[in-house]
């Protein structure tokens, strides 16, 4: 299979890889997909969105507990939402930050003030979401700490002015992969009496399990969340959840790194385009691993905001 590439002001849209297609999938349609090249027009600049209200001051409501549970650290059960302080503006898009840290660290402080800014320039309001780590919990846990997340989100958003059913969510690394499961797999959101239509678009920043079963070899990050039961594994894997005939939020995918990594993402990528649901995809690999999170947002970020910007249009 070849490879298609589609380039445009520095960053790389990918369509096509050396991959095997799982038993269940279409193997000419994912060669059909795979055969496609995207390309992207970015903007210059980050624009503020046109909404009918003052944008150039954004609140902060901090360490708000979303779900309690007896003997839990409080602050890890908590999100911090940033709104516009103008009370004339109404029905804001949200985006939802879950923060990666290889489920045993990581904070939603780690959400960044510029990379704040970049999402209320676009006219989004910004939640940054803490869940348990795994120093005493296990897969599925941190999920549904997301799901209850979300569902508070939903249920408490117009107090901030924002639109419940206007929501996007995004995630890093380890958060990226529990966004990933989360907006593929619906039982996590349906336990908490949320559907998924309720979110538009899934920013996936580097996510690198997919597919559990190809990466669980001695991997002990992996190993100490999800252990090594097949069964597991493939119920924590969201490359299993994409079907036609159901809702998927809209992805845009960021990948990097080593062959086995791109080739995940860009699989998952390809299966989510055969199965009738809509992604883009962008190669980062100038980046190293870290720096996607960092670097996403600010002014030094040439290669993911562009395609994350033109992205967002569709996720109001």
């Amino acid at each position: 299979m070849t490879l298609a590439v589609g380039i445009s002001a520095g960053w790389f849209f990918w369509a096509g890889a050396e991959l095997e297609p799982e038993d269940n999938t279409d193997s000419i349609a994912i060669d059909q997909v795979f055969n496609q090249t995207f390309i992207a027009q970015p903007e210059a600049n980050n624009q503020t969105a046109n909404i009918s209200c003052q944008t150039d001051q954004i609140e902060l409501a901090s360490n708000i507990q979303y779900r309690f549970i007896d003997g839990t650290d409080p602050n890890h059960l908590s999100l911090d939402v940033y709104y516009p302080a103008d009370q004339d503006c109404r029905d804001w898009p949200v985006m939802i930050y879950v923060h990666g840290g290889g489920w045993r660290e990581g904070d939603k402080t780690d959400l960044s003030a510029e990379q704040v800014k970049y999402f209320t320039d676009q006219g989004f309001i910004v939640i940054s979401v803490n869940y348990r780590l795994s120093s005493k919990i296990k897969y599925p846990a941190h999920h549904q700490d997301i799901a209850d997340a979300i569902a508070w989100v939903v249920n408490n958003i117009r107090q901030y002015s924002g639109n419940p059913e206007s929501l996007s969510v995004t995630g890093f690394s380890s958060g990226a992969d529990m966004v990933a499961l989360a907006t593929t797999n619906n039982r996590f959101l349906t336990e908490t009496g949320v559907s998924l239509q309720n979110i538009r678009c899934a920013v996936i920043l580097d996510a690198g399990g997919y597919n559990l079963a190809n990466i669980i070899d001695n991997n002990e990050v992996y190993i100490k969340v999800f252990g090594t039961t097949t069964q597991i594994l493939s119920a924590a894997s969201p490359i299993n959840y994409l079907t036609t005939n159901k809702y998927l939020p809209n992805f845009l995918i960021v990948t990097r790194g080593n062959i086995k990594r791109i080739n995940d993402a860009t699989f998952f990528y390809g299966k989510l385009l055969a199965t009738g649901h809509s992604a883009q995809l962008v190669w980062a690999d100038s980046l190293p691993h870290l720096e996607v999170d960092e670097v996403f947002g600010t002014d030094e970020d040439n290669v993911i905001a562009p395609a994350t910007t033109d992205f967002l249009r569709s996720c109001r």
